[in-house]
């Protein structure tokens, strides 16, 4: 019997997805995909390894009958224009989970992880937004980039019109929302409200590490230059997965260990920071409304 995912962690990126995901996979109830964002649904952000139903289903061949939740997470899909339709299409009655966060820190952050991963070549965050306008008509674009969409910093950032999207796509009661605020506060109790709306039982998780932490690179081009070369051969190595089981050489994972460090981000420049809390607060008063939630202090209204 081939299983569907029935459960999608959809975004928002740089807000606690991995963490969770990382937390539900080792629930005795869940299935969650290897990698963790197939990206199956938002060709329109970016190209997935999984051309087909076929190529995407066999991610999940291996749920067992027990796993009643079978899952993914993929972070693209909040911000992608396609991909909530082509979800409800796929499965109507599925779960999504969607992880929030103040948009001024989600945007930064999001740009340190486009460095990391070879996607931003321009260090300097200030910088890189003030190129949006520019990359969107497919100029200034980093080195063998041809969509620019992961690069327009106020549409990720752009939480209210995102979640107004999906609000219009699936019920409300199939939608389940946390802030990265309260999930640092308590990942614990998040973790299990979360347990609760999949209808799991708590499996007694008393331990919840953190997970993904902002990287730095010793060497950024070293850091990068395997990332580049994955888009070559990814969709490759995804055939060879699924049709011998092979894992891989842990190649780019071994040259990370060596070359990466947990750093702390620098903070933005108070009028920088002053100046996003701006920019976002009509997303941050929409996202109020229908959240039905003071989030005044994620417009620096603290």
């Amino acid at each position: 019997m081939v299983r569907k995912p029935n459960f999608f962690i959809i975004g928002a990126p740089k807000c606690g997805t991995t963490a969770m995901s990382e937390y539900l996979r080792t629930h005795p109830n869940v299935f969650m995909s290897e990698p963790k964002e197939p990206s199956f649904f938002s060709e329109d952000v970016g190209r997935s390894s999984y051309r087909s139903s076929d190529e995407y289903l066999g991610l999940f061949a291996r749920a067992r009958p027990c796993q009643s939740v079978v899952a993914e997470a993929s972070t693209r899909y909040i911000h992608s224009k396609l991909a909530l339709p082509k979800i409800k299409l796929f499965e109507p009655q599925a779960k999504l989970m969607v992880m929030l966060r103040r948009p001024s820190d989600l945007v930064y952050a999001f740009h340190s992880e486009l460095l990391r991963q070879g996607i931003e070549s321009e260090q300097d965050f200030e910088k890189a937004w003030a190129l949006q306008d520019i990359r969107a008509s497919g100029k200034a674009l980093p080195p063998a980039r041809k969509n620019a969409h992961s690069l327009q910093y106020k549409w990720i950032g752009s939480l209210g019109s995102q979640m107004r999207i999906l609000f219009r796509t699936f019920p409300r009661d199939q939608i389940h929302i946390i802030t990265f605020d309260d999930f640092i506060a308590n990942p614990g109790g998040e973790y299990r409200n979360l347990l609760s709306f999949l209808e799991l039982p708590d499996d007694g998780r008393k331990e919840f590490p953190r997970i993904n932490e902002n990287i730095q690179y010793k060497w950024l081009w070293l850091g990068q230059f395997p990332k580049r070369l994955r888009g070559y051969v990814t969709r490759p190595l995804a055939t060879l997965r699924r049709k011998t089981g092979f894992r891989g050489t842990g190649l780019i994972k071994t040259i990370d260990r060596f070359n990466a460090e947990a750093s702390s981000r620098l903070p933005l420049r108070p009028e920088f920071r002053q100046y996003l809390d701006e920019v976002f607060s009509d997303e941050v008063k929409l996202l109020e409304e229908l959240l039905g939630r003071d989030l005044s202090i994620w417009r620096g209204n603290a």
